[in-house]
């Protein structure tokens, strides 16, 4: 039941629900502030995240944990000594992921940051964008500049991003 419960909110678009989302940030005070962006970013994520951990530690061998517990240590110790290092690569993978979907993201960033003074680079790019309309070697070298800080944490953390995704595809 709850792997149904996670699958359905991987499915879940977020155009579907901006309006409430919009409400939400609003009668909280958020708007204008990065938190408005964090919050639906990490609950967007949480199910993907959710289950490409599961994933994981259903791929670890019991006999860990029963070694673990039988050493005295209690399920907390097991989790963060043992499970935890042993799905680094699905922690690169969770975390490129969702760092790439929050750089690329540009309806939220657009709905709830208006005043200007906080944008995200992808605002900034489409700003830059309409500014220099008819000059594509300018709009060209800054697209280079906003991918650079993407293409430079995918080659450093390559290795794991890719063992990472095989391993939560495969049990």
């Amino acid at each position: 039941m709850v792997l149904l419960v996670l699958l359905s909110g991987i499915m879940l678009a977020p155009a579907a629900i901006i309006v409430p989302l919009y409400e939400l940030i609003l009668d909280l005070g958020l708007l204008n502030s990065y938190t408005a962006l964090v919050g639906p970013y990490t609950a967007l994520g949480m199910a993907a995240s959710v289950l490409l951990y599961r994933n994981a530690f259903l791929a670890l061998p019991n006999e860990l944990r029963e070694a673990a517990s039988l050493d005295g240590a209690g399920s907390f110790r097991i989790y963060l000594r043992m499970y935890l290092p042993l799905a680094r690569t699905a922690t690169v993978t969770i975390a490129i992921l969702q760092g790439l979907a929050a750089w690329n993201d540009y309806i939220l960033a657009l709905l709830f940051m208006t005043d200007g003074r906080h944008e995200t680079v992808q605002l900034a790019f489409i700003a830059f964008q309409g500014q220099y309309f008819s000059s594509l070697p300018k709009q060209f070298a800054v697209m280079a500049i906003v991918m650079l800080p993407v293409l430079i944490i995918f080659l450093v953390a390559q290795r794991a991003f890719v063992s990472g995704l095989s391993a939560g595809a495969v049990k």
